[in-house]
């Protein structure tokens, strides 16, 4: 067979086993939800319906044989996620009959930017108003931007561009949000290609503050409650194109009840997207000055580049827990000590009971060279990292501490610079790197819970960072839930606050349980790509490959699903429509 001839056999086969599955997944879900309590309401609405003699019966429930396929569907898994996910004519007539019983009547202003559209854009967008579940919007067309677009404050406001078309409960979803206390929600989106086939989703993480500071990744469909917006000054058309996002940045100084709808709910027309990097870069420069952050802005491709300022006399402690290897902590001192820009830290080896020779050459040798910056103090009990790296925190007292472990190697330079830049900042808690393995795959860029492969996962973890130079995690400062304690800076005052390292959780995820510790005190905990380091992951501790070793891992697995169920089972920043079977940031199977 020619590639003219169209598909193999065996190409086929595999995509009518996706479509089975995608089937048997629909099939499954439409008698969950028959047996919901949702749609038990939903057969009691029209029960009443029919003894007050309306005739209005409810439409029939989807089957399997309603499906289909758009063009373009077979072998892409974001197809076979919209078919999977997709609201039936059923769902949506009920959706439909169900607002008329709410007493939910405020209307919802969509602004929609038309400047320069194409032809036939602005009826797209107002064909999926007109179809929408929740009939009490209003719109307001944009043609030119001279002045701030008014609004009422008395309603909620979103924003669209020509092009732009809504899923049928698209606003209805805000509406429920707000209505529910959110000032600010957001959505899940996509984009339309030259077909109008909906390709590369956008699953949002839920709300970001260190994600929004270097990107706009909020973009649409994003709806601000009116008089919050008013009370923080209202649209400013300066800002360009970047003016709902210059909104977003002074409404979220304000109110953190912002709410995230992970469902796609708006498609973007081709060619829509991302503010333009002037307009974005004037938008946090204001924001910074307006918040008393000193840092510079620089644009990337990607994103934004925010540099915090770090004054050169800023201590810090590296700790290093290591037993011989001197090897590894050779390679590991010269990096830190030859590559490192900031100049005012020192290093403190906790020593768990090493025997060789070569490694006390190796503490003498540098003692030697380095007297004011490099000490070691002892610890030969077992084998216990929280308490290895606990005994060094309370050795210095230094206003900033990195926990690192003895197989790693300073890459970038500025990597300490740039941790510290937020480590410094009073509302972030532990910092994170950029860790590469030897052959210069990722091992780290930040730690994904919400059951991915089981509990939790690194980041595009074994992927060469390469081939996702367009992903801004791998570039700007991100939030995560948690980062790895192979390299992780936090104010010294802020780890005693949360209580160290848990002694109890000996080798595994207590880095992990102090992120969250971190993270239920208020603190936000963020991995900075600039910070580039190599990781040669559990060479001096060696692997989990002994029934012992297994044993602890797994005990210690457990008690964090004991104590932190809330983020085991849903990661805040992890889209619930991304796979929780890899670390690929992949659409859900």
């Amino acid at each position: 067979m020619t590639p003219e001839d169209g598909p193999s056999r065996e190409t086929l086969g595999a995509q009518i086993e996706a479509l089975k599955a995608v089937v048997e997944r629909q099939r499954l879900y439409i008698g969950s939800l028959r047996a919901s309590h949702f749609w038990k309401l939903r057969d009691a609405f029209f029960a009443i319906r029919r003894k007050f003699g309306n005739g209005i019966e409810p439409l029939p429930v989807p089957t399997a044989s309603d499906l289909a396929f758009e063009d373009g569907a077979f072998g892409d898994p974001y197809q076979l996620f919209r078919i999977r996910e997709r609201r039936s004519i059923a769902d949506l007539d009920w959706l439909r009959g169900f607002v008329r019983l709410l007493a939910l009547r405020e209307p919802i202003e969509v602004i929609v930017d038309a400047r320069g559209a194409r032809p036939g854009a602005l009826d797209a967008t107002k064909a999926s108003l007109d179809d929408q579940v929740y009939p009490y919007w209003k719109l307001r067309v944009l043609t030119e931007l001279a002045d701030a677009p008014a609004f009422d404050p008395a309603l909620a406001v979103c924003a669209l561009e020509a092009g732009d078309v809504l899923e049928a409960e698209a606003l209805l979803s805000l509406v429920v949000e707000l209505s529910d206390g959110a000032d600010v929600v957001y959505t899940d989106e996509d984009q339309l290609d030259a077909s109008g086939i909906p390709r590369n989703p956008a699953f949002k993480p839920g709300w970001s503050p260190e994600t929004a500071l270097t990107r706009d990744y909020v973009g649409r469909l994003c709806a601000f409650r009116g008089s919050v917006l008013t009370e923080a000054g209202g649209l400013e058309p300066q800002f360009g194109a970047a003016m709902w996002y210059d909104a977003l940045l002074r409404v979220s100084e304000r109110t953190s009840r912002i709410a995230h709808v992970p469902r796609v709910l708006v498609h973007r027309r081709n060619g829509s997207g991302p503010v333009s990097p002037a307009d974005a870069e004037a938008a946090v420069r204001r924001a910074l000055v307006r918040r008393g952050e000193d840092a510079d802005v620089r644009s990337t491709p990607a994103g934004l580049q925010v540099r915090f300022a770090v004054p050169e006399a800023e201590r810090v402690t590296v700790i290093i827990p290591t037993r011989d290897h001197a090897d590894l902590l050779e390679r590991c001192l010269r990096s830190l000590f030859e590559r490192t820009a900031h100049p005012s830290f020192d290093v403190l080896v906790v020593d768990n009971g090493s025997s060789e020779s070569s490694t006390r050459e190796l503490f003498e040798r540098w003692r030697a060279r380095m007297p004011e910056r490099f000490r070691v103090v002892a610890d030969p009990q077992p084998f216990n990292y929280s308490r290895l790296n606990n005994l060094g925190v309370a050795e210095t007292d230094a206003p900033f501490v990195v926990l690192l472990n003895n197989d790693t190697e300073v890459i970038a330079p500025e990597w300490m610079t740039a941790m510290l830049g937020q480590a410094r900042r009073p509302q972030i808690g532990a910092v994170g790197a950029l860790l590469l393995y030897e052959d210069g795959t990722i091992q780290h860029a930040g730690v994904v819970l919400g059951g991915v492969l089981s509990l939790a996962g690194h980041a595009f973890r074994y992927l060469d960072p390469s081939e996702l130079a367009g992903d801004e995690r791998l570039v700007l400062d991100t939030n995560y839930l948690a980062v790895t304690g192979a390299c992780l800076m936090i104010a010294r005052e802020k780890y005693l606050e949360a209580g160290g390292l848990d002694e109890t959780l000996a080798v595994s995820y207590n880095d992990i349980d102090l992120c969250l510790k971190l993270r239920a005190a208020g603190y936000r905990n963020v991995m900075v790509p600039r910070a580039r380091l190599y990781h040669y992951e559990s060479k001096s501790r060696g692997r989990d490959d002994t029934k012992r070793k297994v044993a602890v891992a797994t005990s210690e697995a457990e008690a964090i699903r004991r104590r932190w169920p809330q983020w085991v089972r849903r990661d805040p920043y992890y889209n619930p429509n991304l796979t929780r079977d890899a670390e690929d940031f992949s659409v859900r199977r």
